[in-house]
């Protein structure tokens, strides 16, 4: 049984995945046809926590191909345990704050998690952002630039977009085309 705030967290999530299997105009599990085979959708979450690992349940469930990114190595386990590739970079920094939530990290850090997160942005087809540190604007993790490098007719999902958005070019409570990739920053996605 989840708190109110979990439980909407579950549900956005979900809904996440659910939006962008919409706009992203394939199957994600990928089709074997007498024309050929296109493979599963690639999808990419970064956030391990309640919305973010109900991303990464839906999207394999959905027959995608998931990888989550956090901060926290404890998420890890809960990540894997879902069918989701765990990423990681090569500086070792907690990401664990007070409560259990996501911190504010190093510089370098940063740097190698941007470094991440612009590697992957040319080999998925899918973003979920979830990122939010307690009484912080969202962090900024997807950079204009990294949305250009995307394949036309991916999809982002902004579900930072109220507190400021982890992706540069999200507009909160709008679903819009830029670059060829659908970004959708929809702010109320569990009602």
């Amino acid at each position: 049984v989840f708190d109110a705030l979990s439980s909407m967290a579950n549900i956005a999530g979900y809904r996440a995945v659910v939006e962008a299997a919409h706009h992203f105009g394939r199957f994600f599990t990928g089709q074997i046809t007498a024309a050929g085979k296109v493979p599963p959708a690639k999808v990419l979450v970064i956030g391990g926590g309640v919305a973010g690992l109900s991303a990464i349940g839906t999207a394999r469930g959905m027959g995608a191909i998931v990888r989550g990114f956090d901060t926290r190595e404890a998420v890890r386990e809960q990540i894997q345990s879902l069918g989701g590739e765990f990423l990681t970079i090569n500086i070792k920094e907690e990401g664990e704050g007070a409560g259990g939530y996501a911190k504010e990290m190093s510089k370098e850090f940063l740097q190698a998690e941007m470094d991440l997160f612009s590697k992957q942005c040319k080999e998925v087809d899918i973003i979920i952002s979830t990122a939010l540190i307690p009484g912080k604007r969202a962090p900024r993790l997807i950079t204009e630039d990294m949305i250009r490098s995307m394949r036309p007719g991916s999809v982002v999902v902004d579900l930072a977009a109220e507190a400021g958005g982890n992706i540069e070019t999200t507009k909160p409570g709008e679903c819009y085309t830029k670059h060829g990739v659908v970004h959708i920053g929809y702010v109320d996605l569990p009602s």
